[in-house]
């Protein structure tokens, strides 16, 4: 009864909460796979853009899921995803004072019926307040957020650029150097890519580098792909960039990189048929200028 009391307060808190701020505020909702907690790479980058297109005073995050499954398990799982997506708020250089508040309600706040598998889907989702938000400027240079601050294990080199590629002139390829699709953005499994280049660059203190990026999918008249965090056509551009400004957050000197976008114009496959085609098309490459 205690407890029931105390989840009935805490509601009406967060309701009153809400309210207040219920005309200076958007709702972004983001739809799980059922008893799924990942957040879908299409979700991703439309979070990150409509986060990082406002200057949002406080963030809520509350998590829901639909009815299938037992009350404490559904608890658990909302809480998950709302964590899941506050994880990638904080990746993405938001900080945790701006998150005012993140929960999960269970199947307690249904958006539809449960009786189907589409009404499920509604149920199953997370919502993202902006609360005191405003439209800012576009076309901002990215924010790179320095990776062993967002991450608490400190990601192993994997020994990819070896001591004999480091050849005036050559290209290397930074292999499993991942972005989340449309976006500069890093995913967290590509950090172990950055700490071996990091390690490159320190024991080669006379290294110097140009960071090439590439895009897939480009056709005739359409040069390079689109960053959707800011609506701008320079994505192969913006992604080279955040490797240098990652470089440049852990300390290595600036004048030692330069970077550049090539778009499409350098493809490995110029025909893109298989998902294989597309990804070695889609890499960012350093070109040794000195050593």
């Amino acid at each position: 009864m205690l407890l029931k009391k105390i989840i009935i307060f805490t509601v009406l808190q967060l309701a009153i909460f809400v309210k207040i701020f219920a005309q200076d505020s958007s709702t972004l909702y983001i739809l799980f796979d059922s008893d799924k907690s990942k957040v879908p790479d299409s979700a991703q980058f439309l979070l990150i853009k409509k986060v990082f297109t406002q200057y949002p005073k406080q963030i809520i995050i509350f998590g829901h899921c639909d009815s299938i499954g037992s009350d404490a398990y559904n608890i658990a799982l909302s809480k998950k995803r709302a964590l899941a997506v506050k994880k990638i708020l904080l990746n993405n250089s938001i900080a945790d004072s701006n998150i005012k508040i993140c929960m999960g309600f269970g199947e307690n706040k249904p958006l539809a019926l449960n009786s189907n598998n589409t009404q499920r889907q509604l149920n199953r989702r997370v919502e993202v307040l902006c609360i005191g938000s405003k439209q800012v400027q576009k076309n901002l240079a990215p924010v790179a957020t320095k990776y062993d601050t967002i991450i608490k294990n400190k990601p192993k080199a994997s020994n990819l650029i070896k001591p004999k590629d480091i050849v005036v002139g050559k290209n290397i390829t930074l292999q499993n150097l991942f972005f989340i699709p449309g976006l500069h953005r890093l995913t967290e499994d590509s950090y172990a890519v950055l700490e071996e280049l990091y390690n490159i660059m320190t024991s080669n203190p006379n290294l110097t580098i140009e960071i090439q990026g590439h895009v897939c999918c480009t056709y005739e008249g359409i040069f390079d792909g689109t960053d959707r965090e800011f609506n701008t056509a320079n994505l192969s551009y913006t992604r080279a960039q955040e490797v240098y400004n990652q470089m440049v957050l852990h300390g290595i000197d600036a004048k030692r990189m330069r970077y550049k976008g090539f778009g499409g114009s350098k493809k490995i496959n110029e025909i893109e048929i298989t998902e294989e085609d597309k990804a070695a098309n889609r890499r960012v490459e350093i070109l040794i200028l000195s050593q």
